[in-house]
């Protein structure tokens, strides 16, 4: 029998910002480039969009690919296409033609909202060399302009504020639990996986943040988003400062200066990112305390040590917390408490957000459930779960136990006062740049310049932390590692990209019950070696 997911709020996201735009009307939700955006605002432009995009044949369950960095145009069209129970396509800004032709394709999207002007990205470049079949779904694009801006030829082209201008949404209401997000993730397939999430499983996340010990519920609470919107982790903080009532800076490039002058400015008393953010914002001041206002931040650790980032921002008056969470149930499902020790806080993991989440650990092996200490790989029920895996049934089973709980493929141990720890990813995925990337993804991409016969690919540590690594067996002809990291470079994401592509006569292998097995211990140990020396 599945596990009843308690804790759902039955709540719109329409509902939701309408009930939002009640309580705190003009306050300031967002800070867009420093322009200030009211939860009133942010109610009436998302009925406005929700209009402009139905004119254009948008309805119920059509897809919306939303290409923008974080800014209020971001949530504005999540809303607005929630209200409509259409599905926002999330799209990485630092994807590239293969990435973006591949979501776009599978993912059946109908319209694209994209920002042509956003620097460094070429948008209308890349798009140019997405292949048309991978386009054909796509009828209408939405640039963030003021007046419709040529990107595709045979498409509907029209501007984003021009969809502001046709008078605001009154249609049927929809169901809480009809699907509003897809965040593309990535394990241990070639292709990233569609996650998909309900309304409801939204808002009840966003609330359950806002309310956590310290976080956005707490009288003059201020957030910034630094990490891209794209995301869980970004979005997530996002959604829960809104929930909080609290105002959020949006950066859409993260600069260190930038930020910490708006940190002081805004006052912002929370944040979430990675540890090499923080590292840099701590370097662009000399004080002792550089930031009081802060009162903690949450870190995911992907390039440093944890303990070292913890103890280095303990010394400078900046309170760092570990946390975990994932695309399948959100980002900010769980914190480590704020009073714990160094040791404690930079592990990922604690208390769940949500007092009906729940967390088991079993043995991967055996299939027992675990006790306390017992290390195995965890398992989730959570009102903040997807639905599933859009468009992919055999993957959505595949996750869940019969019982209803996620099987989120890492490893950890429950803890004796109810919390849990997480240690690491129990498969071959690859932590790169903030995101969990497929080492087959890039391997294909690598395979597919005509030098290339084979590829493997691995993550390893090196002087500018932890990067891809491609080893080849080079196709007859010769053999040129500049030629193909060009290859690449024009076609992956710019943290996707292998730092070094190195050829090699044979893989390391072992024999297995299903045959040969490349030893990726042994390339990971090869690829050290190599970005050390």
């Amino acid at each position: 029998m599945a596990v009843e997911r308690k804790g759902i709020r039955p709540v719109t996201l329409g509902g939701w910002i309408d009930n939002l735009a009640l309580q705190h009307g003009e306050a300031p939700a967002l800070f867009d480039e420093d322009r200030p955006v009211s939860y009133a605002q942010l109610a009436r432009r998302s009925r406005r969009l929700a209009a402009g995009l139905a004119r254009l044949g948008i309805g119920q369950g059509d897809r919306v690919a939303v290409w923008l960095p974080n800014c209020s145009a971001w949530i504005e069209t999540l809303l607005g296409c929630g209200r409509l129970g259409a599905i926002v396509v999330s799209l990485n800004t630092r994807f590239r033609a293969a990435e973006i032709g591949d979501i776009l394709g599978r993912s059946g999207a109908r319209a694209l909202v994209m920002s042509p002007d956003f620097t460094p990205i070429a948008y209308r470049e890349i798009l140019a060399n997405v292949p048309p079949a991978e386009l054909a779904a796509v009828t209408t694009i939405v640039t963030l302009t003021k007046e419709a801006m040529p990107v595709l030829e045979g498409r509907r082209q029209a501007s984003y504020a021009s969809l502001l201008e046709c008078g605001e949404w009154d249609g049927p209401a929809v169901s809480p639990a009809t699907g509003c997000l897809i965040l593309t993730t990535s394990g241990t397939t070639k292709k990233p996986k569609f996650v998909l999430h309900s309304q409801q499983g939204l808002v009840t996340h966003a609330f359950d943040v806002a309310a956590a010990p310290g976080f956005y519920g707490e009288a003059g609470s201020a957030g910034m988003s630094i990490m891209p919107l794209c995301g869980a982790f970004g979005l997530t903080q996002t959604i829960g400062a809104l929930a909080g009532g609290a105002p959020t800076v949006l950066m859409r490039s993260f600069d260190p200066e930038v930020a910490a002058a708006a940190i002081r400015q805004r006052g912002v008393t929370n944040m979430a990112g990675v540890d090499d953010v923080f590292y840099r914002l701590l370097q662009t001041s000399d004080d002792a305390v550089p930031f009081p206002e802060l009162r903690f931040v949450v870190f995911g650790s992907f390039n440093n040590s944890p303990d070292d980032f913890v103890r280095a921002a303990d010394q400078r008056g900046l309170l760092a917390v570990g946390a975990y969470g994932m695309s399948e149930f959100q980002g900010l499902f769980s914190l480590q408490p704020r009073e714990a020790g160094p040791e404690r806080r930079a592990r990922g993991g604690g208390h769940p957000v949500s007092a009906a989440a729940i967390v088991r650990v079993r043995d991967p092996d055996t299939g027992r459930l675990l006790a306390v200490d017992e290390s195995g790989e965890l398992e989730v029920a959570a009102p903040s779960m997807m639905l599933g895996y859009f468009g992919d049934p055999e993957a959505t089973a595949a996750a869940f136990t019969d019982d209803g709980f996620l099987r989120t493929g890492d490893a950890g141990c429950l803890r004796a006062d109810g919390s849990f720890e997480f240690h690491a990813r129990m498969n071959d995925a690859l932590r790169l740049g903030g995101f969990l990337v497929s080492p087959a993804e890039i391997a294909e991409m690598v395979a597919s310049h005509p030098m290339v016969s084979e590829c493997q690919v691995v993550g390893a540590h090196g002087p500018d932390g932890y990067r891809a690594v491609a080893f080849v067996i080079a196709a007859e002809g010769g053999f040129a590692e500049a030629a193909v990291q060009e290859h690449c470079r024009g076609r992956l994401a710019k943290f996707k990209q292998p730092t070094r592509i190195l050829a090699i006569d044979t893989f390391p292998a072992t024999d297995g019950p299903n045959g040969p097995k490349v030893q990726r211990n042994v390339l990971r140990t090869m690829a050290e070696a190599a970005l050390k020396g």
